[in-house]
């Protein structure tokens, strides 16, 4: 199962947490693997081509993707990680056998 966990302070994005796989299908036919892949690397994608990654830190391995949010206050990135979480919460509406969100 993909487990997301959003941490928010204030209301606002402070951290996305991305770990596991979804087990929906073999590898490379993960429907759900591959859509929050692509969902994930495309807002950090977005994030960088705003020039808005020096109020993140990042890491992307194997499996798991974490973001924490060094500005939280920072409108353009909240708008882009909001748009992020929706868009998961899309998938997990419609997988949630295979995906799960938690907001802390």
């Amino acid at each position: 199962m993909i487990k997301i966990i959003i941490e928010k302070k204030e209301d606002k994005i402070s951290r996305l947490t991305v770990t596991g796989h979804a087990l929906f299908a073999n590898r490379g036919k993960d429907i759900v693997c591959a859509g929050v892949s692509a969902i994930t690397i495309g807002g950090i994608n977005a994030i960088s081509e705003f020039g808005l990654i020096d109020y993140c830190e990042y890491t992307v391995e194997e499996g798991c993707v974490d973001v924490l949010i060094k500005d939280c206050l920072h409108t353009e990135l909240q708008v882009i990680l909001e748009t992020l979480y929706i868009q998961l919460k899309t998938i997990e509406e419609s997988y949630f056998d295979y995906i799960s969100i938690q907001e802390v």
